[in-house]
């Protein structure tokens, strides 16, 4: 990484990597292989490769922090492994941090976070990572702040299959030990949370809050973004303040208050404080 002058940093790097494969992450995978004759169908462990090498190159870029805001973005792109299916795949991710103050009350913090994989057998898409993200601050008065905050995140899969190897279709097995083929699908999960804080004196607080959660699940769900979840909260905060032994409002009164929380008395004049 170097920095250069006005605060602007650059930076890359060489990634090379190797991965071995664990058959416990597997343990729920399984191919169905029937034989030639069509007779009955064979059920097979999953076993993936080796070994995975890898091969990435990393390019980060920030600007320096300018009056209204700043930038950070992150690029990867290689040869990494797919997950899913453990097999080599190419694969592109992009992280983008976008902080804004457009005003000196208000604050903004935007990020982007994408990530897809393409089989490199022949080049088709296995999987898509998409999330979006917006954090805003507004302070209204000293006493009066308020926040939002809001996300969407969407994923896609494709059908799993053996990939580089028997190229036989994925299973997964169930609870009670039943297969399902391991299909396609997409999902999107999107968040929202609001928050007013109100300060009315030092060390009094009071919040109030509302969040929503929502989700389309494609096939066997809502095709578009439907209420999933939400709440409404309330929360008062105050801080009680601890008095010296003997001293209190029901016993001294508000001279023996006043006493207790006074300056000790000035040095006279003509005296000095022994060094």
């Amino acid at each position: 990484s170097t920095r250069f002058r006005g605060g602007w940093q650059l930076g890359a790097q060489l990634l090379l990597e190797r991965f071995g494969y664990d058959p416990a992450l597997y343990r729920d995978y399984a191919l169905l292989r029937p034989d030639p004759a069509g007779a009955r169908v064979d059920t097979l462990s999953y076993a993936g490769t080796a070994v995975l090498p890898n091969l990435d190159g990393v390019l980060s870029v920030t600007t320096p922090e300018f009056r209204r805001g700043s930038l950070t973005s992150v690029f990867i792109y290689g040869q990494d492994e797919n997950f899913q299916e453990w097999s080599s795949a190419r694969i592109l991710n992009v992280q983008q941090t976008l902080n804004l103050r457009p005003t000196e009350q208000l604050r903004m913090n935007l990020t982007w976070v994408y990530e897809g994989f393409w089989r490199k057998t022949d080049g088709t898409r296995v999987l898509l990572r998409n999330t979006r993200r917006l954090r805003a601050e507004y302070q209204v008065t000293r006493q009066l702040f308020l926040r939002f905050i809001g996300e969407v995140a969407d994923v896609a899969q494709d059908a799993l299959r053996d990939d580089s190897r028997t190229e036989l279709p994925v299973y997964l097995r169930g609870p009670g030990g039943a297969l399902r083929r391991a299909e396609a699908f997409e999902r999107t999960r999107a968040r929202l949370d609001f928050l007013v804080s109100y300060l009315p004196s030092p060390g009094t607080v009071f919040y109030l809050g509302y969040g929503d959660l929502l989700r389309a699940d494609r096939p066997g769900g809502a095709p578009s973004l439907r209420r999933s979840s939400d709440a409404f909260f309330l929360k008062l905060s105050y801080l009680f303040r601890v008095l010296p032994r003997g001293v209190g409002p029901a016993r001294r009164g508000p001279r023996a208050l006043a006493r207790a929380h006074a300056l000790p008395p000035a040095l006279p004049r003509n005296r000095t404080v022994p060094r």
